[in-house]
């Protein structure tokens, strides 16, 4: 049988890229020693590397546009039939409702949840598509000027909770205002969720600076999952929790990892079952 060779996923690309990065960046800080010495052999692997490299970008921007255009496509084709699907339950309900027994109106009920989970995940993939392939403007931002706005938007969506959200004043950063306000606001919706069952719900959003970096983190005293689980958390579709008590698609942390990856920072988790999780996250070097 013919063996067929697999095709690296985007994430795999975007590895040997890194490591392809610090190999160039360390040939460049001997290139100089290199030229005036008796042996050129850095130069040479400098230069077999930086082709490698451009070749292994290429592949990379060709990944990104086939994920996107398989995304749109996806988006495109489902979209319609899932809104009639959803508008012929909503009629059948106004119309019908009150002469299904207990069964049926359990399956009409079951249409409409899963219309809108397949709707939802459709919209994350569309998302994470549009973060691979988005030009990154990086400019200085306030994240705590983000996060009281979509805290207030949570209290006005939400208005039967109460919880107590602390924010760090002057959370200042350089980077994509629109990614990184995705990436803030989709761990704030799950912070928000988590602690939907938590009595006294509390959310803190801080920083602090270690090893020369700022390290920003959003915390809260909900449900939090096995710490053996923490990488799993960032994967695609991957939830730690049942659908029918903590509803959600499994995107929007692969969305965050994404977005933080793009600004050359990186992501990770502390959590304890039933009493919270703190998600910290750096940005790449702020100047």
């Amino acid at each position: 049988m013919a063996n067929s060779k697999r095709e690296p996923t985007y994430e795999e690309l975007e590895k040997r890229l890194a490591e392809a990065e610090e190999l160039v960046s360390a040939l460049r800080k001997h290139e100089v020693d290199a030229i005036v010495g008796e042996q050129s052999v850095a130069v040479v692997r400098l230069r077999k590397v930086e082709q490698q490299l451009a070749k292994a970008r290429k592949a990379a921007e060709l990944r990104a546009a086939e994920l996107e255009a398989f995304s749109q496509s996806i988006s495109h084709e489902l979209r319609n039939p899932l809104n009639n699907i959803g508008a012929m339950a909503g009629v059948l309900e106004e119309h019908y409702g009150n002469v299904l027994d207990s069964d049926g109106q359990k399956c009409l009920r079951l249409i409409k949840s899963n219309v809108s989970r397949i709707t939802d995940t459709v919209s994350g993939l569309l998302e994470l598509s549009q973060v691979v392939r988005r030009e990154l403007r990086l400019k200085k931002i306030d994240l705590s000027v983000i996060a009281e706005d979509f805290i207030a938007e949570l209290r006005e969506t939400d208005p039967e909770r109460t919880v107590d959200v602390v924010i760090a004043k002057n959370m200042t950063a350089t980077a994509d205002s629109k990614l990184t306000r995705q990436a803030l606001e989709h761990l704030l919706k799950n912070a928000w969720k988590y602690t939907r069952n938590t009595p006294n719900a509390r959310i803190e959003i801080g920083m602090y600076h270690e090893d020369n970096q700022t390290v920003y983190f959003v915390k809260d005293n909900g449900a939090g999952f096995d710490l053996e689980h923490a990488e799993k958390v960032f994967e695609q579709f991957h939830t730690l929790h049942s659908q029918a008590k903590y509803p959600g698609t499994g995107l929007g942390l692969a969305v965050v990892r994404r977005i933080i990856q793009r600004h050359g920072g990186k992501i990770w988790a502390e959590s304890e079952v039933g009493k919270g999780a703190t998600f910290f996250f750096t940005l790449g070097e702020q100047g």
